[in-house]
């Protein structure tokens, strides 16, 4: 495995890593307003 093929993986990562957390903290964060919603 050269030097290229590790660096073109760990940039996915880098950039594929934060956009899954910011999809994932908005999802669990609609998911919570619907909650707070139906207790009213």
């Amino acid at each position: 495995m050269g030097w290229d093929i590790a660096c073109y993986i760990f940039g996915a990562i880098c950039i594929i890593g934060p956009i899954c957390i910011v999809f994932w903290y908005f999802s669990a964060a609609k998911e919570q307003l619907r909650k707070l919603h139906e207790k009213d």
